[in-house]
């Protein structure tokens, strides 16, 4: 008889803000646009957009940007992918 907790095992979508990559490439992109970010305070407007495959981590690259850049400033996720049927 099959253990009960075996299956199924849900990944969670939501980014924990930790880069479990052995070179830390998540947090060295992060700590990168924090530093440009910061070297370019004069400039009242920002937008930074990323770019990548489904699952490669931009999500958690924001979630470590947030925690970096912390109070003062604002972001907006926009989820594409849930709204690529609307008008």
């Amino acid at each position: 008889m099959p253990e009960l907790n075996a299956f199924p095992r849900f990944i969670s979508a939501k980014p924990d803000g930790k880069d479990l990559f052995a070179g830390q490439s998540q947090n060295t992109l992060a700590e990168n646009i924090c530093q440009f970010i910061n070297e370019n305070e004069d400039c009242n407007k920002k937008v930074i957009g990323i770019e990548g495959e489904w699952g490669s981590g931009r999500s958690n690259v924001i979630t470590i940007l947030k925690e970096k850049l912390k109070a003062g400033y604002y972001f907006f996720v926009f989820d594409a992918w849930g709204h690529q049927e609307d008008l």
